[in-house]
């Protein structure tokens, strides 16, 4: 430690546009105080960036019940899918599948600065990617058909039908300011059976907002280890096999199959088969309850996609580009073991 003595002044200001100089003494000591010498200071700190508002992340319109107090809301890893990241109040879900743990925690950030914006950010549904799918924690309990549905192969002896769950009719918001989107969806979760198939009758409304493709997804699962990414286009009606490997990214129309017309108006059946194994998928179709199943198209190993998935599949139809007030019909979805 050193200390010094200044106690002389000299010095010019100017006070009302004119100068003057200030000259004499006055009683001060500085006292250096030592100490602990950083070998790499920084001669620019940068300021602590504003957090930006959230574009990732699953939120279920109004919530799941969580206390929407952003002051009490903290980060934790996902269940299901321990790569992920969720935002939650302690015990209950606010925001689900964040991919980092920063995203998750500007998430945090943002609506501890911005608290007024809560409730009009969980108005409704969002997603995180132009392409990205709906999770499935908003789902409810649906009727499944007790009759053993006939699909283009038997089911096998003595395995089970499994149903599934309904999601919507909701809206889909884009974090890229793509516009809102009306869908709906059905979904079966651990399957076991790496042989099977999925069963989809629905009717479609005469006018759709916008043309899309009625979409079976399968032959993996939704974000750990991707799927099969087959459908029909609602209005041209043109099949097609593709290929979701890496949640949300999709080439949806890899191989294209048969045409089966307009879809509008019609209550129509399509079924996906997927086999582990050989690694095939089939794409079949009916036209109403009269008609016979015929396949469309078929590939083995499309777009060079074999999901690394090994129990626990999933299965999702989903339907997009529908009137709010119109919304199609998905009179069931079921999954079978075929032999």
């Amino acid at each position: 430690m050193s200390t010094t003595n200044d106690n002389t002044i000299s010095q010019e200001i100017t006070v009302g546009g004119k100068k003057f100089k200030v000259e004499g003494t006055v009683n001060l000591k500085f006292t250096e105080i030592v100490g602990p010498i950083d070998p790499n200071p920084d001669p620019d700190p940068k300021p602590t960036p504003d957090p930006t508002k959230p574009t990732e992340g699953t939120v279920k319109k109004g919530g799941w019940g969580a206390n929407m107090d952003p002051k009490v809301w903290v980060r934790t890893v996902m269940k299901d899918f321990p790569d992920q990241f969720k935002v939650t109040d302690g015990t209950k879900n606010v925001a689900t599948n964040f991919k980092t743990a920063e995203a998750a925690d500007n998430f945090i950030k943002y609506f501890q600065r911005h608290p007024d914006q809560v409730s009009t950010f969980f108005d409704v549904d969002t997603d995180d990617n132009d392409n990205g799918e709906t999770h499935n924690e908003d789902f409810k309990g649906v009727d499944n058909p007790t009759e053993t549905i006939v699909g283009p192969y038997p089911m096998k002896a003595g395995s089970k039908q499994l149903g599934s769950t309904v999601r919507g009719p909701t809206q889909r918001n884009y974090a890229s300011g793509k516009p809102s989107d009306w869908t709906i969806e059905r979904n079966t979760k651990g399957i076991q059976y790496k042989k099977h198939q999925a069963i989809a009758k629905t009717t479609f409304p005469k006018v759709l907002e916008h043309t899309d493709n009625w979409t079976i997804k399968i032959g993996g699962d939704h974000n750990t280890n991707g799927w099969f990414d087959n459908g029909i286009e609602m209005t041209t009606g043109q099949s097609c096999l593709g290929t979701e490997k890496e949640h949300p990214s999709t080439d949806s129309c890899v191989i294209e199959g048969d045409k089966v017309g307009d879809l509008r108006g019609k209550t129509v059946y399509q079924c996906n088969v997927w086999d582990q194994a050989t690694n095939k998928v089939e794409l079949w179709f009916k036209d109403g309850d009269a008609g016979q199943w015929k396949k469309l198209v078929e590939g083995t190993d499309v777009n060079n996609f074999k999901s690394k998935a090994t129990g626990n599949f999933e299965v999702q139809q989903r339907i997009d580009g529908f009137e709010k007030d119109q919304p199609p019909t998905i009179h069931y979805m079921v999954v079978q073991e075929i032999a």
